[in-house]
């Protein structure tokens, strides 16, 4: 079993009352360290969820809908707490912010439905197959730096295959994927710049092989003397993943 991402969804009421629906990119689950197991999906603090980049807008307004001091933003979420991730087209004073989720919202339910699947084979991976198989979903099982473990659960958007010297190849270059910091930042730590109230992360993830993966992970937030400078964020923190466990998997 597997997250249906045709059907799963982040659903918010806030405190005043307006009601919000996100599709979700990709899930993080916390696995128990004494049985490798989650709980049921969307129940408990385990379960975590990344929501699609949008732009701000001036909700139910009566004029011009988009912001004037445009911004992007994307979502993640547990029962818990949310984090949101803001890229300014100025430096207009737009943050990130990570904060509980009983502080904003009335109620705030992760609706993560599970569908039947089957393991979908690497070993003579053709076009042909990746067609009669689409769409095609990975879980990768990866350990932080305190031991703990975490499922990541994410489609494939994008995958490459060949035959070259009698053997085939692939890579999957895909994201937006949620990472939880505790497994890319080993003590004295390499990705700075993240406060802390901040746990996870967005980024792109790179495999051609089961074991190892590559990450391109969202720049930290920006100093505003960067900011008046006229940089942006992107997703240029690199940061390789070893001795990961990784399945792809298709619909039955």
């Amino acid at each position: 079993m597997i997250t249906d991402f045709s059907r799963a969804a982040i659903m918010w009421q806030t405190l005043q009352g307006s009601h919000g629906r996100w599709q979700i990119d990709a899930t993080c689950t916390r696995l128990s360290s004494k049985t490798g197991q989650s709980q049921q999906p969307g129940q408990g603090e385990r379960h975590f969820a990344l929501a699609p980049m949008v732009m701000a807008g001036d909700v139910y307004g009566t004029g011009k809908l988009p912001l004037e001091s445009a911004y992007s933003y994307r979502f993640a979420a547990g029962i818990r707490h949310h984090i949101i991730y803001r890229n300014a087209a100025s430096s207009s004073g737009i943050e990130d912010s990570a904060d509980l989720n009983s502080r904003h919202f009335q109620s705030l339910v992760l609706s993560l439905p599970q569908m039947a699947v089957a393991p979908f084979s690497l070993s003579g991976l053709t076009i042909g197959k990746v067609d009669a198989s689409w769409p095609i979903y990975a879980c990768i099982t990866l350990q932080g730096i305190k031991k703990q473990a975490w499922r990541l659960e994410f489609p494939i958007n994008h995958i490459n295959c060949q035959a070259s010297k009698g053997k085939s190849q692939y890579q999957v270059e895909t994201g937006p994927v949620l990472i939880p910091l505790d497994c890319v930042q080993p003590p004295p730590g390499t990705i700075t710049g993240w406060p802390p109230s901040i746990d996870f992360v967005p980024g792109y993830i790179f495999f051609n092989r089961p074991d190892s993966a590559d990450l391109l992970l969202l720049d930290p937030p920006l100093s505003q003397k960067d900011k008046k400078s006229g940089m942006t964020r992107h997703f240029s923190q690199y940061w390789p993943l070893k001795n990961i466990q990784t399945e792809l998997y298709h619909m039955i």
